[in-house]
């Protein structure tokens, strides 16, 4: 993978210097937000409307910025995939007569489609919003630590909390996906006994057996979905209950400091997105590490 980058290093280092310049839009608007809430507190309405231009004009140009970003992300990520694809047809034109017909069409074929394909989905794609995720961390830190530097050890005792917290919750989402994907098997094979059975029902004058037998299957594996989805809906929850708590937490800190007079009341507008981005895009380098 490394070397296919290498071999677009102009466009790859473009890219990611345009990833970086639209993570900085973005956290701008968030920082935007504390000049316009402190101009509804002091009831200036020309500053109110002035701010108010300046952050629609950010967000503007971050949703256009973005809109061309993508694009030339695809379009690199296609330049890349025929590269990737054309080492593959390298590789099968050296083959000889004999070592060619060793693989069937479909699993060349698969080489196409499903290996070029897992490249662009866990290589590239994630290359690229790791990126994203990194560089949202390190803005949105530096943006809260410019209000206070009380926020720095606050970010950080929630980040770990972030990060340790849903920990705990993998062993029982492992053990749904693996009766899940245990589940999808034995259905398969299920199905598989039952239809392969056909004729001996059909010749007994038995298919009313063949539609029970189907129907006590979907049912065993629509239980299965149904535990699954338990499980998952469950851990999900926790794991957003938790990021509520921590961005309360920045809000707690936020408006404490605010009333003490130690950062703008502004501030309340901004912070908690702000930390928003943080605990998000830590949570993208969690699943993604």
């Amino acid at each position: 993978m490394k070397n296919f980058l290498m071999q677009q290093r102009g466009r790859t280092c473009l890219n990611i210097v345009w990833i970086i310049v639209n993570v900085l839009l973005y956290t701008g608007t968030s920082v935007l937000l504390t000049f316009t809430t402190d101009a509804v507190f002091s009831k200036n309405l020309l500053a109110l409307v002035e701010w108010s231009v300046v952050n629609l004009l950010v967000w503007m140009t971050f949703l256009v910025s973005n809109y061309f970003q993508t694009v030339f992300q695809e379009k690199l990520t296609q330049r890349i995939l025929v590269a990737v694809r054309s080492t593959i047809s390298r590789k099968i034109s050296g083959k000889s007569y004999e070592q060619y017909h060793r693989q069937t069409t479909g699993e060349y074929l698969s080489e196409y489609v499903n290996d070029a394909g897992n490249i662009e989905v866990n290589a590239i794609k994630k290359f690229f919003a790791l990126i994203s995720s990194a560089a949202t961390v390190l803005f949105a830190t530096l943006a809260l630590a410019a209000y206070h530097l009380l926020f720095l050890p606050v970010i950080f005792v929630l980040v770990i909390l972030m990060l340790k917290g849903p920990s705990y919750l993998e062993k029982s989402m492992t053990t749904a996906t693996k009766q899940l994907s245990d589940g999808n098997a034995a259905f398969s094979n299920q199905l598989t006994n039952v239809l392969n059975g056909f004729d001996v029902f059909f010749n007994a004058n038995q298919l009313g057996q063949l539609r029970r037998l189907v129907k006590i299957a979907v049912q065993k594996y629509g239980h299965t979905k149904v535990t699954y989805t338990q499980t998952n809906t469950r851990v999900s929850n926790l794991i957003a209950a938790l990021s509520i708590f921590c961005q309360v937490m920045v809000d707690v800190v936020t408006s404490i400091l605010a009333i003490l007079g130690a950062i703008p009341l502004g501030a309340i507008s901004s912070t908690g997105n702000i930390a928003a981005s943080v605990f998000n895009s830590m949570s993208s380098l969690s699943n993604a590490a």
